[in-house]
């Protein structure tokens, strides 16, 4: 059978598993009594399966629940849907029951990525204050999709800038910031936010192996930290748009133990491609609010000077008058004195 198929006592004791347990999880029956069935369930799901299993022995029901199981080959924590149903009974109550689990981690991520990318559009036009956006939909990714994000931008002809990172641990974020200040990417790298920005080429490791850990950090103290964080795997893309690099977007996982494969790739692209947009819409933004305000800075000078040349106008305008009237005045006293000719 394609599914993971079980027998468990009426204490819930394993008493058979099928060949596809034994491949999934490397143990068979007796190495499975040993360790015990709970702690292949993720440690976040098992208070749930417990007391669902609880109520079926109970209760002699049909239960059925969804959870995590870790695969032996890789310690991945994949998505399972479940069902333990009665199998035989004696003096009204059951006695043993028969489960069975399917891997349904694929759709179940599938769906959250639909989920996510709904959600990341709202994010990205809310605001066109970009240090805030980047900041709200990078902390959205964690920790459902990656376990780390970050993004870096590209300033016209600079360097790159980090613009946000995301860690459910807020002790982890400020060190990310701090090892990013310590260690800055180099335009030479050959893999990373600048290397993926000179190909305009996404990058993807299904495992970050420590040789390439070791070849990137010079620094001993620095590749220590790097080495305690866990790091398994990563993708960086780059954000592209109107044919410009604006940066680059990193997800990288560790605690969860997620390898990231073609599918969680094409989720990237997608995801870096709305980024971009928002950058690329803030950016041309704030150049045209920068335009307007040299606009009407300009405008408010021409109207300032239009008014100190009407001023000097209406002055000069005055004194003329003002002088005319006196050389009439001149002219009226000459014509009407005593003799004048």
């Amino acid at each position: 059978m394609p599914q993971i198929v079980w027998t468990h006592d009426r204490d819930g004791a394993p008493t058979y598993v099928n060949r596809h347990w034994t491949d999934y999880t490397g143990l068979d029956l007796a190495e499975t009594l040993r360790v015990g069935a709970h702690t292949l369930v993720h440690p976040d799901d098992l208070p749930e399966v417990a007391r669902l299993m609880e109520a079926s022995r109970s209760a002699g029901a049909a239960v059925e629940a969804t959870y995590r199981l870790r695969r032996a080959r890789d310690g991945a924590w994949r998505w399972h849907a479940a069902r333990v149903v009665p199998l035989a009974a004696a003096e009204g109550r059951a006695t043993s029951f028969v489960g069975t689990a399917t891997d349904v981690d694929d759709q179940r991520r599938a769906d959250e990525v639909q989920r996510f990318l709904l959600r990341a559009a709202e994010v990205l036009g809310t605001s066109l204050d970009l240090g805030k956006t980047l900041d709200d939909v990078a902390r959205l990714v964690v920790p459902h999709l990656a376990d780390w994000c970050a993004i870096d931008l590209l300033p016209e002809g600079g360097v790159l800038e980090r613009a946000a990172v995301a860690h459910v641990d807020p002790a982890k974020v400020a060190l990310a910031w701090d090892l990013g200040r310590r260690m800055p990417p180099r335009p030479d790298d050959p893999h990373g936010a600048y290397a993926v920005i000179r190909a305009r080429r996404a990058e993807r490791l299904e495992e970050i192996p420590d040789a390439l850990l070791a070849a990137s950090i010079s620094d001993p103290d620095i590749l220590a930290i790097a080495r305690s964080l866990g790091l398994r795997s990563s993708m960086c893309v780059p954000l592209v748009a109107r044919d410009r690099a604006l940066g680059a977007l990193s997800l990288v996982s560790a605690e969860s133990g997620r390898r990231y494969g073609e599918g969680d790739m094409a989720f990237a692209e997608e995801f870096a491609r709305r980024i971009a947009v928002a950058v690329d819409n803030a950016q041309l933004y704030a150049q045209a609010t920068e335009a307007r305000a040299v606009a009407e800075a300009l405008a408010t000078d021409v109207a300032q000077q239009s008014r100190a040349v009407e001023t000097a106008l209406l002055a000069m305008r005055a004194e003329r008058d003002a002088a005319l009237s006196r050389v009439e005045a001149l002219e009226r006293a000459r014509g009407g004195s005593p003799g004048a000719p």
